[in-house]
């Protein structure tokens, strides 16, 4: 039987914002996130025949089956919605705008596409 999260962890955090997940990987591989928050990762996306290279910051780590947050990131479920929630540990990242200046864009890539950014 495992004992229960220690007040203050990720785990019970996550639970108290984002309700249960749908099933829990081993800790060993949920903890096996390869960029943690404010790190900066480029990625590279294709759209009406037009491929692009984006890099930006990550804003959010999200456990397996977890989808963002629709409240802090209600830019996100503006267009057609964002998907289906994935069955791997993602990333919610914001892309700056060219000038500097603003909010940004937010995105939900796939997280085999990110690599670490030098910027």
């Amino acid at each position: 039987m495992s004992k229960p999260a220690k007040p203050g962890t990720d785990e019970q955090e996550v639970a108290r914002l984002y309700g249960e997940p749908l099933f829990k990987l081993p800790p060993a591989e949920s903890s096996k996130a390869p960029y943690k928050l404010g790190d900066h990762v480029t990625w590279t996306s294709q759209a009406a025949g037009c491929t692009r290279t984006k890099t930006g910051v990550i804003e959010e780590v999200l456990p397996p089956m977890i989808m963002p947050n629709r409240k802090r990131f209600e830019r996100l479920y503006r267009s057609s919605g964002v998907g289906g929630p994935r069955d791997h540990v993602s990333y919610v990242v914001r892309v700056p705008t060219k000038s500097g200046r603003g909010v940004g864009s937010l995105y939900w890539p796939r997280a085999s596409a990110l690599q670490p950014s030098t910027t």
